[in-house]
């Protein structure tokens, strides 16, 4: 029986970076779909689950409007 492909949220333990992954079936792309270490700080402890609801449509907004604002 065919199924939904689920989002993923990735979490570093050491630095708190976080990033949801897109559902890509069976195809996993490093640094996109799945992460082996954190992009941020290099470290290898990762914690990876189903993503939230909140997550999910975090990761489905616009990459302009995610990106915290700063003031000039």
């Amino acid at each position: 029986m065919w199924g939904h492909a689920q989002k993923l949220t990735y979490r570093c333990r050491d630095c708190g970076w976080k990033r949801t992954a897109p559902p890509t079936g069976d195809v996993r792309i490093e640094g996109l779909t799945w992460f082996r270490n954190c992009p941020e700080c290099r470290s290898t402890a990762l914690e990876c689950g189903n993503a939230s609801t909140v997550d999910a449509l975090w990761q489905g907004l616009p990459e302009a409007w995610r990106s915290p604002r700063r003031s000039e």
